[in-house]
């Protein structure tokens, strides 16, 4: 093989990894990207000041802690969700 050859071989792999070990940044960062923003607010609220059509929320709580533990939200949990009812 001619130096001129090699030397076109040493630059398409040194270029290849590049673009790999980008990619590869890239990917990584979209999925944690993703994993943060997908997160959504499980914790619930429940006051004796309540109402038990309120959303739940810490400014609309609900009156009673049987509601808040009987309503199931309308998104799907996650198997290892965590989900908190703040009682005041």
């Amino acid at each position: 093989m001619n130096p001129r050859t090699a030397m076109k071989h040493a630059t398409r792999r040194l270029f290849l990894g590049v673009m790999t070990m980008k990619c590869s940044i890239l990917f990584v960062s979209l999925v944690c990207i993703a994993g943060a923003f997908g997160q959504t607010n499980s914790s619930f609220y429940a006051s004796t000041t309540g109402d038990d059509s309120n959303p739940g929320t810490q400014t609309a709580p609900w009156r009673t802690v049987q509601h808040a533990a009987a309503r199931r939200p309308q998104r799907r949990w996650r198997s290892d969700s965590r989900v908190e009812i703040i009682a005041s």
